[in-house]
């Protein structure tokens, strides 16, 4: 009974054993290998080059291979070839058939340009290629001329794999039809190659971990085209994008604009010119992490990447060029969602109008613009680095910026920063501006800092103006000041900002619990703040006199701030010192340290009912935090909050209080310094030593 067993699992491992038949050592040709192929049989091909045309027409699971896959010198050596004026591979799927066929570890390639339609062609079969070299030889490749041609039959599935294979020469299009196509960890170096993709619905094309450096090809043909499917005709499949590299490139890289809706993950493009048109072109997008580098054209017609709506995360743009921007988003939602940018950076840019063009509600959160400049300005009002515009439309929401930061950007006919409504079309545009734990630091523009074009009225549930809250404003230098429009700023710091006119802004400004410091320190910028200053309002705010003394200023102060580290001319804040050619003086520009020094008038001297309901100042740190070394409780004018406790009568601020402390009260009253406030009235008089004598003997 034992041995019948035992024999009887001999004989069924004899009928499933897979059989290696070898070419040419026990068949001459690759297609009598494949006549007397039987499932899971393994065609192996000794070094050499086959000119077959293979055909499998028949149900029929094999693999086809060199004599060493994973040796690539061995896939160069072993090459299947087509003859003149036939295919290669035929793979044709009969009804209620199905064939697989795995091509491991060789070449294929077309070496006659008379080939027909296709080297590869698939109908209804399932391929893949591992670890192979996909040749389209030396010839041009024509316009209908296909590398591999893989298209579903009317029964069954279908597939087609490439994996850790390479593509070279002038290969043409591959084109895929099909409910399964996979290209992973491929590369293509100096390949005319473009992909035709059209996955059906319910089915899957996936592409990751792929590079294409130098692949040739007209500007307007794609590296990847994805169209909805043939046949049956109806909804686009699942359409995964990741880890793609596309580098030294004068071409399209992706048209996705008769899709819906695609997903882009870890992109990296550099090097990609394709001048005179984009490079991207997407319908409903979203971007999970993308590198553009040293990319695009100044002639572009439109943007780096033109899309219908989007949303951009962890997005980084270096050293690129564009006409309409790196971003050109050109559709106008009426409702969510909002185009967003998050966690991205533009560094580096030149455009001619913008770094980002958004036509619709527009959301920016945590980006960075960095050194990024604009040659000539946008249409009117309408301009530079970030323009959130219409062409008409009516808006139902504000345009947010919100914890971004602007340094060191440079708009040659416009303004630096833009947040414009309408511009583009006729009013009204009912919409506000947003801009909140936002930090300006040395950008300059011929016009202002921000442009801002208010809207004719607000509806319910928006600001009839733009609104700053909790920014940082610090040593800009524009034409026009700060903003144009009717801008509210909230609990922000402006400082040390230069402009050609003298002017914080045009139009109307209104101030809560912010601190506003002129350029010049003698003050003469503060009779010039706006073209008619008694649209000034002011609340709890510090401010200089010229705004203090006006009929709309409640509550606010006019001494120093107390900076940790104040701007100052030369060095930290201002620029070169044209007195000392030998020295620049602006290599460390940093405008200082606008964080609040013990004592300054500017704790605790804001009404927190007016003020921003954000739990965190700029910093991060919290909001309201009380300051029991000065009288009152209440939250900090500016964008930062002071976390310490202050000592009033340490008025050398040497940490100890002594008898020089007296000697310095007497300075800081002779230099009406804030300083000299013992009483924290807002005025330095007399009644200010007396103060100063019971803040000594009260200790600290």
């Amino acid at each position: 009974m034992r041995t019948l067993f035992s024999l009887a699992l001999l004989l069924l491992a004899h009928a499933v054993a897979a059989d290696v038949l070898s070419v040419p050592a026990s068949f001459p040709t690759i297609q009598a290998a494949i006549d007397a192929a039987q499932d899971g049989d393994a065609i192996v091909l000794a070094p050499g080059t086959y000119t077959d045309t293979i055909l499998v027409d028949r149900s029929l699971n094999i693999s086809i291979s060199s004599i060493d896959p994973a040796d690539p010198l061995v896939a160069e050596q072993t090459v299947i070839a087509d003859v003149a004026g036939g295919r290669v591979i035929n793979a044709i799927v009969g009804t209620g058939e199905s064939i697989t066929v795995r091509f491991e570890g060789l070449t294929v390639r077309r070496d006659n340009a008379d080939t027909p339609f296709a080297v590869v062609r698939s109908i209804g079969g399932n391929l893949s290629f591992d670890r192979c070299i996909i040749d389209g030889g030396t010839e041009p490749a024509t316009s209908f001329f296909f590398a591999i041609d893989a298209i579903a039959a009317p029964i069954g599935n279908a597939s087609l794999r490439i994996i850790d294979s390479e593509f070279g020469g002038n290969i043409g299009t591959i084109r895929a039809d099909l409910p399964l196509t996979e290209i992973i960890g491929c590369t293509a170096d100096s390949a005319g190659i473009g992909f035709d993709l059209r996955p059906r619905e319910d089915q899957t094309f996936r592409m990751t971990d792929t590079t294409f450096t130098n692949t040739p090809g007209s500007p307007g043909s794609p590296i990847i085209s994805l169209r909805r499917p043939s046949s049956p005709s109806g909804p686009l499949g699942a359409v995964e994008l990741q880890r793609l590299t596309f580098q030294d490139l004068d071409r399209l890289v992706l048209d996705a604009t008769s899709i819906d809706q695609i997903e882009l993950r870890d992109f990296n493009i550099k090097g990609v010119q394709q001048n005179g048109g984009d490079i991207m072109l997407l319908s409903n997008a979203t971007i999970e992490g993308m590198v553009i580098r040293e990319s695009g054209g100044l002639q572009n017609d439109f943007g780096l990447i033109r899309a219908g709506t989007l949303v951009a995360r962890n997005v980084v743009a270096e050293d690129s060029l564009s006409e309409f921007g790196v971003f050109h988003v050109t559709d106008e939602p009426l409702e969510e969602p909002q185009h967003e940018f998050i966690d991205c950076r533009f560094e580096r840019n030149t455009s001619q109008y913008a770094v980002i063009e958004v036509h619709g509600i527009g959301r920016l959160l945590r980006c960075d613009f960095v050194e990024n400049e604009i040659l000539a300005g946008g249409f009117g009002n309408a301009a530079p680095f970030v323009n959130f515009g219409s062409r008409g439309s009516r808006l139902t929401g504000p345009a947010v910026i919100e914890d971004c930061r602007f340094i060191d950007n440079s708009s040659s006919l416009s303004a630096a920063v833009v947040v414009p409504s309408g511009l583009l079309g006729p009013p009204p545009v009912d919409f506000g501006a947003e801009i909140i734990n936002t930090q300006f630091i040395r950008n300059s523009g011929s016009a202002g800092l921000i442009d801002i074009i208010s809207p004719n009225r607000a509806i319910e549930g928006f600001p009839k103006i733009p609104l700053l809250t909790q920014c940082l404003i610090v040593g800009n230098t524009t034409g026009n000041g700060i903003h144009t429009g009717s801008t509210r700023y909230t609990q922000c710091t402006i400082a040390g900002n230069i402009s050609a006119n003298q002017q914080l802004g045009i139009g109307e400004a209104e101030l809560i619990n912010t601190l506003f410091v002129p350029a010049d320190p003698e003050g003469v910028m503060a009779e010039l703040i706006t073209g008619d200053i008694a649209k000034i309002e002011a609340s709890n705010s510090l401010v200089p006199p010229s705004i203090a003394s006006l009929p709309t200023a409640a509550n606010s102060v006019i001494l120093g701030p107390l900076f940790v580290r104040a701007p100052n001319n030369g060095g930290d804040g201002w620029g070169d010192d044209p007195d000392t050619p030998d020295i620049d003086e602006s290599a460390n520009d940093d405008f200082g340290d606008l964080r609040l020094a013990g004592a300054s008038p500017a704790i605790d001297a804001g009404d927190a009912s007016l003020g921003t309901t954000l739990a965190t100042d700029l910093d991060g740190n919290p909001r309201v935090a009380d300051d029991p070394g000065v009288p009152g409780e209440g939250i900090d004018i500016g964008a930062y909050e002071f976390q310490d406790t202050s000592c009033l009568a340490d008025v050398n601020q040497d940490g100890e209080l002594g008898p020089n402390d007296f000697n310095a009260w007497v300075l800081a009253f002779n230099d009406n310094s804030p300083l000299a406030d013992q009483n924290r009235n807002g005025q330095i008089t007399p009644n200010d030593f007396n103060a100063w004598i019971l803040n000594f003997n009260g200790g600290c």
